[in-house]
């Protein structure tokens, strides 16, 4: 069976655009060598992956699933292409992986430098995305391995324990609520607070609780790092949540904060490899795996 790229990516501007006409376009190329293009497609398949329409063209579901594989091939070509032909990446590997902010601030660093310290011939490449996005990422064949937060809309991929997360309240000692040992995230939406960038996934996630809890966030003003936040916490501007790691580690610098826990089961969250199956991977990414499942080498 021999197909090309172009085919490939014709087709999927075609699926895009939901017209013949718009995805020639796109290319470009002349809409009856498109159509032809296209035809090719079915008789190679023997499937028809087209019903076409008054103002446009509908994909069959043989389509769809074809223009699901068109993207996984197309993605993977495009990476080949950018890795080999780079001069500063000819004769290394390239570890991809699609985090939570959480785990790309707290819980990888450490990893991935002694990982990166056993493997001098490697680079490595972060993307931070929420939980869902990196799931969706995988499904997609946009990425191979990611690292996500619980279980939830991962059916049917595979997953491996990496660690826990914990995010916990801090407040100057003087907040009225710092005299709490546990409180619950609804309480503490009646003060304002100090927060991440509306990018960061685990702000995201935090001011979605806060809709959940019929509330929302009173910020007083955003920062780009765990750091910052802390820092201004301790100066009184306003209440903050953070991963408990990250908060007992700045606690160390003699400030005025007091860390609360949560009582929202939500804020304790086990963190998870995630892969659309684990036997698959690359021999790098099997390697870091691996790595990760043992724990220290």
């Amino acid at each position: 069976m021999r197909f090309d790229f172009v085919d490939l990516r014709l087709l999927v501007h075609v699926a895009e655009a939901g017209n013949l006409t718009a995805g020639a376009a796109r290319l470009p190329i002349a809409l009856s060598a498109a159509s032809q293009r296209m035809r090719k497609l079915e008789t190679l398949f023997g499937v028809a992956l087209f019903e076409r329409e008054r103002d446009g063209v509908r994909l069959t579901a043989d389509g769809v699933r074809c223009v699901e594989h068109a993207r996984v091939l197309l993605r993977a070509a495009d990476r080949m292409q950018r890795e080999l032909t780079h001069p500063a990446r000819q004769g290394r590997q390239v570890l991809r992986l699609a985090a939570t902010t959480v785990t790309t601030a707290e819980f990888l660093p450490d990893v991935l430098g002694r990982f990166l310290a056993q493997h001098p011939d490697v680079d490595v490449e972060i993307d931070e995305r929420q939980s869902a996005a990196t799931i969706q990422a995988i499904r997609d064949g946009e990425h191979d391995l990611g690292i996500i937060d619980g279980n939830a809309g991962a059916e049917r991929l595979a997953l491996l324990p990496f660690s826990r997360d914990k995010l916990v309240l801090v407040a100057h000692a003087d907040h009225p609520l710092a005299a709490l040992r546990q409180v619950s995230f609804a309480t503490a939406l009646d003060h304002p607070f100090v927060a991440l960038r509306p990018d960061s996934g685990m702000q995201q996630f935090i001011e979605r609780a806060a809709l959940l809890h019929g509330g929302k966030l009173q910020v007083r003003l955003r920062v780009p790092s765990f750091e910052a936040l802390y820092r201004l916490v301790a100066a009184g501007a306003g209440l903050g949540v953070l991963p408990e790691a990250a908060a007992l580690r700045y606690r160390g610098a003699g400030q005025p904060v007091t860390i609360v826990e949560f009582s929202d089961r939500w804020a304790e969250r086990e963190l998870k490899l995630c892969a659309r199956d684990f036997v698959s991977l690359s021999p790098l990414q099997q390697r870091f795996v691996g790595f990760l499942a043992r724990g220290d080498e």
